[in-house]
């Protein structure tokens, strides 16, 4: 006999993308079926799954149930965070139920351009940001860039109080209106450990003074340049062409934050991609655990560029 699980979520649109997925994973004793009203809720037979964003409705009918919560979840047995990658709802749906999951842990070699978004900025997006172009550096070419308001900059030669007079971002784009992408990309970039980095700006007034077109033709020429497999592109704050940048990117991540005013934030973003027609941008955001760890002196962050970790001896 069929096991069947019922998803009655209030997000119709997350409901049939979840629905989709699933349908695609279930093993053929499974069935996946969505209901659209409580009456019909209560009326699900003894023994079936019943997956819903609203704790209310589970213990209503007071049958076997999973919570997708909007908050991170740490300990609770029936819970999944709702804002992750599908392949870790998967993954965790597996082990609430008990059923082996189909996915191999396959090591996948990652291509493209990865924004690493936060439009508040902070540390956390940073080390993000860096965890993301440390363990694409395990199979691919990397380039990491910042496009951050206050970056944190990786001189050639490493110090805690870099110069800001350099070439980089702001000369690349020029030379991508020239159609000189590799040439110059390759003039321009220099190696720390396993990654490669393009300059920020050298002020945060460019920033602000790049114009849509100039953005499209950056994001252009991140999608067409041959020298790297995957771009790692460190975007804070809010700025007329963000939506277009993340547009472009062929993966979104975010800092995935715990707490009662981090959930506020998420929904915050939410309504803005809805409120700009840009839905598909909030349904492409991955929130990511930040596991990077927390870098003290300069000794650690040139161990953690050239092996992912950080060496904690005395410093030099």
């Amino acid at each position: 006999m069929n096991r069947i699980c019922y998803i009655y979520l209030r997000d119709r649109e997350y409901a049939v993308r979840f629905l989709t997925y699933f349908r695609q994973k279930l093993p053929k004793y499974m069935e996946i079926k969505m209901i659209s009203e409580k009456a019909e809720a209560m009326e699900i037979a003894e023994g079936s799954i019943v997956i819903s964003d609203d704790k209310g409705v589970l213990e209503e009918i007071g049958k076997s149930g999973i919570f997708l919560s909007e908050s991170p979840v740490t300990d609770s047995e029936n819970e999944i965070f709702k804002y992750q990658k599908r392949t870790a709802i998967w993954k965790s749906f597996c082990k609430i139920v008990g059923q082996t999951g189909d996915e191999e842990q396959k090591t996948v070699k990652k291509k493209g351009i990865c924004c690493v978004f936060s439009p508040e900025g902070g540390e956390e997006k940073t080390r993000l940001a860096l965890q993301e172009a440390m363990e694409s550096a395990q199979q691919a070419k990397v380039l990491y860039i910042s496009m951050c308001g206050v970056p944190v900059f990786f001189p050639e030669e490493l110090t805690e109080t870099p110069s800001l007079s350099h070439q980089g971002l702001a000369e690349w784009i020029l030379a991508v209106q020239n159609e000189k992408n590799n040439e110059t990309l390759e003039k321009l970039v220099y190696s720390h450990g396993k990654i490669s980095i393009l300059a920020p700006v050298a002020h945060y007034k460019d920033l602000l003074d790049f114009t849509k077109q100039e953005i499209e033709n950056m994001m252009e020429g991140l999608q067409k340049q041959t020298l790297f497999d995957r771009v790692i592109l460190e975007v804070g704050q809010f700025f007329e062409y963000t939506f277009d940048l993340l547009d472009y990117a062929d993966e979104i991540i975010m800092p995935l934050e715990d707490g009662f005013l981090a959930a506020i934030r998420r929904h915050v973003l939410r309504e803005y991609c809805f409120a700009e027609k840009r839905e598909s941008i909030w349904d492409r955001i991955t929130f990511c655990e930040v596991t990077c760890p927390k870098i003290k002196n300069l000794r650690e962050m040139k161990s953690f560029l050239q092996t992912g970790g950080v060496d904690d001896g005395e410093t030099d």
